[in-house]
């Protein structure tokens, strides 16, 4: 058995022990089990593996240990992987709970900028989650010293927090939690995480993925997104990404746009959340793994996972079936308290297109094909 440490967003990091030949995915179920999540598919888990301190996603069809090298002296991290574009649609209230502590660290360590009013705003749901309504006989803006809300927090921002907290009265955790999401959903920095690229001119950009596309950054302002409809094909090929777009929405970049990345592994990684993300957000159906040929080139990388839509219902046929029993049963209830103490202490296809892969050596592609 090997022991692997992960860290929760609450910042617990529990050891689990698995065979040595264990598969991401064993790791993964594990994890999901430990913390009864009911949409689990959101979420991952995320390791640096190497000096520049990159981060990767664990692949859950690939042995843990061809993954990272000596993987018991590394910490894991629990995060959400595919930031839902309306935490609304979340049906479990464990998993919105869960969706608000990964913006609550997101807004800590600087990933979620914004300006100080909507961060003490946020800030505001965050303590009214926590500890409930303000008293003004227990409570001065002291009692917020030992949360971290954003890096640099000052007296006058907490004391904002504090005016915020009194208007919440009455509100209950859940209701605090979906607030915060509400807002967080709405700032441009949502789940996106930025990655250096240079253009085909040299000249310094970043990209991000979300739910919709790909978006360009130049100096932190949005200067470019590529959504999935426009994108006919991904392709890498060492340290360059390519984007290919449909001819009648490709405009001033002439069907072809290329960044070139920090590193090929960066570019790769970078390939696979695309493949990803499109194929979890725009799919109505997971697509079967594919045999390994021996004798093909490039990457044979595809998403094995449920799609959004298998995640909805999937939960609904759970719900039906509760309800269709003939016994009561127990509703699954929030653990406000117990709960909350233990967590916080390529091709791009469309409708009836289909997903190819190919490429030629170190490459990676990611098109679409009409059937």
């Amino acid at each position: 058995l090997i022991p692997l440490r992960i860290l929760l967003l609450d910042g617990t990091a529990p050891v689990f022990d698995l065979p040595a030949k264990s598969t991401g995915r064993a790791i993964l179920e594990t994890v999901f089990d430990h913390l009864d999540l009911v949409e689990a598919d959101y979420f991952g888990l995320q390791y640096a593996a190497d000096y520049s301190g990159s981060i990767y996603w664990l692949d859950p069809d690939k042995i843990i240990s061809k993954q990272v090298k000596n993987p018991s002296s590394i910490l894991f991290r629990f995060a959400v992987k595919f930031y839902i574009p309306d935490p609304g649609q979340l049906h479990d209230d464990f998993t919105k709970y869960i969706f608000a502590l990964q913006i609550k660290r997101d807004l800590s360590v600087g990933l979620l900028p914004c300006g100080e009013s909507t961060a003490a705003l946020m800030a505001s749901f965050i303590v009214q989650a926590a500890i409930g309504d303000y008293n003004d006989n227990l409570h001065s803006y002291i009692y917020l010293a030992h949360f971290k809300f954003i890096p640099e927090q000052t007296e006058e921002f907490l004391k904002r927090v504090v005016e915020y907290h009194k208007e919440h009265v009455g509100q209950s955790s859940e209701d605090a939690d979906y607030n915060l999401l509400d807002i967080a959903r709405r700032l441009e920095m949502y789940g996106l995480r930025l990655h250096p690229v240079q253009d085909y001119d040299g000249v310094l950009l970043h990209v991000a993925i979300n739910h919709s596309g790909i978006i360009v950054f130049q100096l932190h302002q949005r200067i470019n997104h590529f959504n999935w409809a426009k994108i006919r094909k991904l392709t890498f090929k060492k340290r360059y990404f390519v984007v290919k777009l449909h001819a009648e929405t490709s405009g001033y970049y002439k069907n072809r746009v290329l960044f070139l990345m920090s590193s090929r592994n960066a570019c790769k990684q970078f390939w696979k959340d695309c493949v990803e993300h499109h194929a979890f957000f725009r799919l109505t159906r997971s697509l079967p793994q594919r045999k390994r040929n021996v004798f093909a080139k490039g990457s044979s990388f595809r998403y094995s996972g449920r799609t959004q839509k298998e995640v909805v219902e999937l939960v609904r046929e759970m719900d039906l079936h509760q309800s269709n029993q003939t016994a009561p049963v127990e509703s699954r209830s929030l653990p406000r308290q117990e709960g909350r103490e233990f967590l916080e202490g390529g091709s791009l296809y469309r409708g009836g297109e289909e997903e190819r892969f190919n490429g030629v050596g170190s490459t990676g592609s990611y098109q679409s094909h009409p059937v």
